[in-house]
């Protein structure tokens, strides 16, 4: 039986990376999840119910699963403070993920998923040369377009209206996280402008990148826009990937990780990524047999 994950902190370029690691025995492959904005690493290990969690069903079904605090919260907080660039946002991470794995098995290699905010760092790092060697990408509760309840809850904050508006497209409707608990945390200042400029930056990042994707909205997404049309609009900008696809998490609100299809969420992430690693073993057992043609 896998137990709770356990807490990571390394030292890396003069600052520290904390975050959550569940470790598979002998794992085919790690992956990486990147929590999003005004959270913790505790996004993925759904507290009060450990069945849903990421952490432990990866671990379970032979996957290492790696949380880290993304730079500018947890450990590194105090000591990045909130005036990070994006390149050493991505320098951090591929330097932390080395440490914290260095000396554990790595399988095929690593697979990378992102949440909301979580998703800048996930596509900058698979735009990354260094990105190139990974096995795949998941990216759930983004988008290039707001939804149309995002759009009016701003024009009511800009004149003078609730903010809380704003949070609570988040959690709504309330029924889908009924009995969960909302993980928080205060961010950094930099990712106001990473959102602000988001939708542009997704665009280029997009074309960059040239490995499987998986992109994720619940049905019930209210931030950005809503499937079919808001999955669509995100596909045919990976005009690079080998393979895209797109899946709308049935009775799903934005966090798609804490409701109560989380368990099903993770579950189909977890059956792309075993999609990304016949992928892998494909293409490897070409190289295999082109060495051998050509000894």
């Amino acid at each position: 039986m896998i137990g709770p994950p356990q807490p990571f902190e390394v030292k890396i370029e003069g600052a520290t990376m904390s975050g959550l690691i569940s470790v598979a025995e002998e794992p085919r492959a790690v992956i990486v999840a990147l929590h999003g904005g005004a959270t913790t690493p505790e996004y993925y290990d759904a507290p009060g119910h450990p069945r849903h969690s990421l952490l432990r069903l990866g671990a379970a079904l032979g996957l290492t699963v790696v949380a880290p605090d993304r730079p500018g919260y947890g450990a590194s907080r105090g000591m990045m403070g909130d005036d990070v660039s994006p390149a050493r946002q991505v320098d951090m991470t591929f330097a932390g993920l080395h440490e914290v794995l260095k000396h554990r098995e790595k399988g095929a290699g690593l697979f990378l998923l992102g949440h909301s905010q979580g998703c800048v760092l996930a596509m900058r790092m698979a735009a990354d040369p260094r990105g190139s060697a990974i096995l795949g990408l998941e990216i759930a509760g983004t988008g290039v377009e707001l939804n149309a309840r995002a759009h009016s809850a701003r024009r009511a904050a800009r004149q003078g209206g609730e903010r809380s508006g704003l949070r609570n497209l988040l959690w709504e409707p309330a029924y889908l996280y009924e009995g969960r608990s909302r993980v928080l945390s205060s961010a950094p200042a930099f990712e106001g402008v990473d959102a602000s400029t988001w939708p542009t930056e997704f665009a280029v990042l997009a074309p960059e990148i040239s490995v499987p994707v998986r992109i994720s909205l619940g049905d019930h997404e209210f931030w950005w826009q809503e499937p079919p049309a808001g999955l669509s609009a995100m596909a045919n900008l990976f005009v690079r990937s080998e393979r895209v696809v797109t899946h709308e998490q049935y009775q799903s609100g934005h966090n798609t990780s804490l409701g109560i299809s989380a368990l099903a969420y993770h579950l189909t992430t977890i059956a792309f990524v075993e999609e990304c690693l016949l992928t892998h073993d494909r293409i490897s057992g070409e190289h295999t047999e082109m060495e051998i043609f050509n000894a």
